[in-house]
This record gives structure tokens, C-alpha cells and sequence, in this order.
């Protein structure tokens, strides 16, 4: 699982700074391939989770994605940082932490691991 989520995390990296249009043919659509993205990178994440785990994990993973949107501020990809991206991050991370803790909580009772 954590080799998966590495190469998730390399592909979700790549994505992010290589210089890609990320037109999706709708209104705001990247936002929504950000809120996928870091959904799945917080979903899969391979560790176990239990007390402030939880917070700790969503606080670096939401750092991640606020330093993607600063290495796309910053390198010449042609790419630009917006904060709503940032919040659309963040907003992933959530949901992909909140599944996560809902599938642990179903599968393996209060506080399991996956």
C-alpha cells in the first residue's frame, strides 16, 4: 500500500508543477481535479491514524498542497498559484481523511487501523 500512495504522491507532484493546461471543459473543473486530487492522496495515506493523528495528517497534507500551489507561484511552468485551488486542497484532504475515518470506524470498529 505505501509503495501505491508513493507513486500517487509522485504523479499528484508532477501533476501539480509540470506545465499542463488543466482545461476540463466546465466552469472551475480544476478546482474540482484539486479537490480529487488531495482527496485521494489524504484517503490513501498508509499510516495508522488514532487521536491527533488525524490532525496532524490533515495539516500536512493540507501544507502539501499550499506548497504546490507555491512551487506553481514560483517556477516557470506557466502555471499560476490560486488560493482557491489551495482551498479546494484542503477541502479534498477533508473528504479524504472524513472516508477514511468513516471506512476505519465501519471496518475494524472505534479507533481501528487500515
Amino acid at each position: 500500500m505505501a509503495l501505491g500512495w508513493t507513486c500517487y504522491v509522485l504523479a499528484l507532484v508532477w501533476g501539480s508543477l509540470s506545465p499542463i493546461s488543466l482545461n476540463t471543459g466546465m466552469d472551475n473543473g480544476d478546482k474540482l481535479l484539486h479537490f480529487l486530487g488531495d482527496g485521494g492522496l489524504a484517503a490513501g495515506v498508509p499510516w495508522f491514524l488514532r487521536g491527533r493523528g488525524w490532525w496532524l495528517t490533515w495539516a500536512g497534507l493540507s501544507m502539501v498542497g499550499a506548497a504546490l500551489e507555491f512551487g506553481q507561484w514560483v517556477l516557470p511552468t506557466g502555471r499560476s498559484a490560486d488560493w482557491m485551488d489551495g482551498l479546494a486542497n484542503m477541502a479534498g484532504v477533508t473528504l479524504g481523511l472524513g472516508l477514511r475515518w468513516v471506512l476505519q470506524r465501519g471496518l475494524f470498529g472505534s479507533g481501528g487501523g487500515a
